[in-house]
């Protein structure tokens, strides 16, 4: 099974291993160090290289979001503020916290972690129930029965074994020559005023795009305030009295949603469409 993934990766699928490679680097100390706090294997961060490819804006057709691919009622289910203004299952510390508390119950319930994962992707009622029904806690015997788990479960902890190992010694699968990616890093300002992020960028000379990349749990312009009425940012490093004078000219007097280009996608309207189901 694990095989099969690592022939699929250094074939068909090496385009999207490259890409999912050199990202990888980007979060790799940031993600595991979250895992390491949490007590748990720190080779949990691979879950979220098959689950997004490290890419905060990952959606998938179950409308999972994000690093680890929260869908809305997991995400709010371990505290990930989910709305108009803010999706933290962009965020790489945030989101990977809330995997992070999201695994260490699935562990408690399976005390085992091939089928963590697997509830992980297919929810844990669904593994807890096959479980009894073949009355074993062995994923592989699981899987050895086809119609026990679905084919996308059988194949997820396969996939992540093959991932891990290439990702962990790229060299010996032929991933030589990878461009990683520097390691993300940034300090932090505090301002108790909402902030238009791209007026922000510009005050200080920095690219929007990058700056939302620190950032991304803001879906547009406008960064609010949180419940207790501050706003944290992360800015590049060494750049705090440059980024608290630009956020102090750039605060924002009206809190509303202002889309990114990359936030507005196309839809063909159907049959049967109102405006208010299309909402």
């Amino acid at each position: 099974h694990v095989e099969k993934w690592i022939n699929y990766f250094q074939g068909r699928g090496r385009p999207h291993m490259e890409r999912y490679l050199l990202r990888s680097t980007r979060y790799e100390a940031l993600m595991k160090k979250v895992l390491r706090d949490n007590k748990l294997p720190e080779d949990l961060f691979y879950i979220a290289l098959i689950e997004s490819g490290f890419s905060p804006q990952a959606f998938s057709h179950a409308s999972a979001v994000g690093y680890w691919q929260f869908i809305r009622g997991t995400g709010k289910r371990y505290k990930l503020k989910i709305n108009q203004l803010i999706d933290e299952r962009r965020d790489p510390i945030l989101s990977t916290q809330a995997a992070s508390e999201y695994f260490k119950d699935l562990y408690s319930l399976f005390n085992s972690w091939y089928l963590s994962m697997a509830a992980y992707n297919v929810g844990e009622g669904r593994v807890l129930k096959v479980t009894r029904k073949y009355k074993t806690n062995d994923f592989w015997e699981l899987i050895r029965n086809r119609r026990a788990l679905p084919r996308e479960t059988d194949d997820y902890v396969p996939k992540y074994i093959a991932a891990k190992l290439i990702a962990k010694n790229p060299d010996k699968y032929g991933f030589d020559g990878i461009d990683y990616m520097a390691p993300i890093e940034f300090d932090h300002v505090t301002v108790n005023q909402p902030v238009n992020l791209r007026l922000m960028a510009e005050k200080m000379n920095y690219n929007y795009e990058d700056f939302k990349a620190l950032n991304p749990k803001f879906k547009g312009e406008i960064a609010p305030l949180d419940s207790e009425k501050t706003l944290g940012l992360r800015i590049p490093v060494g750049s705090y009295e440059v980024a608290m004078k630009a956020a102090q000219e750039s605060f924002a007097d009206k809190v509303e949603y202002v889309a990114d280009s990359d936030e507005i996608q196309p839809y063909k309207i159907r049959r049967g469409d109102t405006f208010s189901s299309v909402a």
